[in-house]
């Protein structure tokens, strides 16, 4: 019985001074900069707000048909602390049917924007269906009914300010 405890003592000791190797090894091998993966903002700032901001009217959007010549009304809006000299604003316009590629794209810019400006931007787009010709599996009736249209509007300023927003219509 004595030797069986002192085997297991022996054993225990053994493990425990195997296992603080590889702890101490591990650690010796992360360096210095391991410890915190995400920097965080400092605590004394406020968050950040961003300084470009994209909004549909929605009212607008509901008002929307299917076919050429609607008009999607979006403001830009200058959140930051200086003038924006130009915004380029883009809007693609999607199925959500990610099996149909056919995505149209519009484009159009702002000028001088000043600090707390908010201008809206009309853009006339083409909401109509595919035609099958356009889109080899369509379904032989003709036009594709009830696909919904996904909007995504970016807007770009120099200095690496963007915004996003993206509205699907119903």
């Amino acid at each position: 019985m004595r030797g069986f405890a002192l085997w297991l003592l022996g054993a225990s000791v053994a493990f425990f001074a195997a296992a603080g190797a590889f702890l101490l090894l591990a650690n010796l091998g992360a360096g210095p900069g391991r410890g915190a993966q995400i920097p965080q903002a400092p605590r004394d700032t406020p968050a950040a707000r961003p300084e470009l901001a994209l909004r549909f009217v929605e009212s607008r959007l509901e008002e929307l048909e299917s076919g050429p010549g609607q008009t999607v009304l979006i403001y830009v809006e200058n959140r930051g602390e200086g003038e924006i000299p130009e915004v380029d604003i883009t809007l693609n316009v999607a199925s959500e049917n990610t099996a149909r590629t056919r995505k149209r794209e519009y484009q159009t810019s702002v000028g001088n924007l000043a600090p707390g400006e908010r201008r809206p931007v009309e853009l006339e787009v083409d909401l109509s269906p595919p035609m099958p010709a356009e889109d080899g599996d369509a379904p032989s009736g003709g036009k594709i009914e009830d696909e919904r249209e996904i909007l995504e509007a970016t807007a770009i300023a120099p200095g690496g300010r963007s915004a996003v927003q993206t509205a699907v219509l119903p």
